[in-house]
């Protein structure tokens, strides 16, 4: 059985990808030296860190930053928000706001991510009471 290069556990070999083309410069064996796991946890943070860098030009440190007292409308931390809260930017401009939670953030959505929007619903739930 191979063993992951990096949690060292020997694995069966349907717990490791198989290289598309294993007949051209590849280890004769076909499979990825990490095993499944390991590379699905390295690639999504490996993604995050891209997204960050080249959607919004932060690094990670600078939303763990922004994002550690939690949603900056609701302040449910990203715990209680399934692992992660979302940047949120103007998207007219790009300029980042601040870091939501995916219940606030499909909100500010629905209402036009305006300020004109937002007006209108507590109007609606003012003349509502």
């Amino acid at each position: 059985m191979p063993v992951c290069k990096t949690c060292g556990v020997d694995k069966p070999r349907k717990e490791f990808r198989r290289y598309k083309n294993s007949g051209r410069n590849r280890k004769s064996s076909g499979i990825y030296r990490m095993c499944k796991p390991c590379h699905n946890d390295r690639y999504r943070d490996y993604k995050r860190r891209w997204d960050l860098e080249n959607k919004y030009g932060i690094t990670l440190e600078e939303y763990n930053e922004m994002a550690k007292d939690g949603c900056d409308i609701c302040g449910k931390t990203s715990e209680e928000n399934k692992g992660c809260l979302i940047v949120d930017h103007d998207h007219e401009t790009g300029k980042l706001r601040g870091v939501l939670c995916t219940v606030c953030n499909t909100g500010l959505g629905k209402l036009g991510d305006n300020v004109e929007g937002l007006t209108r619903a507590l109007e609606y739930l003012n003349a509502s009471n």
